[in-house]
């Protein structure tokens, strides 16, 4: 544990599985491991590969459990013993089905990779490893309550994102109101439409998805947008009035 608390308090992210032995890391039994604190580290317990998110009943659990993923059903490349399925008898297209917290860590890891990645391309700069578990674990799906036991959320790589780049961009959750793009996906043009009340001084701006700005204007009176001249692919609007913004992300055709 010392280990892993000295590489996380140097910006190392490190995701480990809780285990299979379905125990409850509060209870007595551990009383000397929580005493020691928090690593650091992204610990992942084994949910169910439906969408109620259940703990499974193997996985261990407990308040220091931070994210979960599919703990069954999750299909991997090589051979576990006899159980593998082997494609035109082709050894480099074995297949095996994978269990256990073991293939829910990886699937968080990946989760936290593709995380980490697209901040530095936003920022080139790194988030913290609280920082990652945090966002993953606000803008996850909740666990269900099938089985009693926190393995807490499993990730929502879209909202995930969709935080990262509203807060590179300085959206704040509590300052932001709600408006709608339509059509979206969009061709050559757009509307602004809002129940809030918006004026053309509200700004208008588009950026890619690695966070360039390339349009920026006052909204019009018609609330049209000409996005004629945007090359085809991801962008992100941002609407911006009295301290208060929102983005909505489209699609140019």
């Amino acid at each position: 544990m010392d280990l892993t608390k000295a590489a996380t308090d140097s910006g190392i992210t490190i995701v480990a599985a809780a285990g299979n032995g379905s125990v409850n890391l509060d209870s007595s039994t551990f009383a000397s491991y929580m005493a020691r604190g928090d690593s650091g580290a992204i610990i992942v317990g084994a949910g169910t590969s439906t969408v109620n998110h259940d703990k499974l009943s193997f996985s261990t659990y407990g308040s220091r459990v931070d994210l979960q993923a599919w703990g069954e059903n999750v299909q991997t490349i090589g051979k576990l013993g006899n159980f593998y399925t082997l494609i035109g008898n082709d050894f480099n297209q074995s297949y095996v089905t994978f269990n256990g917290t073991s293939s829910a860590t990886p699937i968080v890891a990946s989760c936290a990779a593709i995380l980490q990645s697209y901040y530095f391309s936003l920022r080139n700069a790194y988030l913290s490893p609280q920082q990652l578990k945090n966002i993953m674990q606000e803008t996850g799906i909740a666990q269900g309550t099938g089985v009693s036991g926190n393995i807490g959320p499993i990730p929502n790589m879209q909202a995930a994102i969709q935080r990262v780049f509203n807060e590179s961009l300085g959206v704040k959750g509590e300052e932001k109101f709600q408006f709608h793009i339509y059509p979206n996906p969009i061709a050559n043009q757009f509307t602004i439409m809002s129940s809030d009340l918006i004026s053309t001084d509200a700004v208008i701006e588009i950026y890619t998805s690695l966070g360039q700005l390339v349009y920026t204007s006052n909204l019009p009176i018609d609330k049209i947008i000409d996005a004629s001249q945007l090359s085809s692919g991801l962008y992100f609007v941002k609407v911006s009035e009295m301290g208060k913004s929102f983005i909505q992300k489209i699609i140019k055709n």
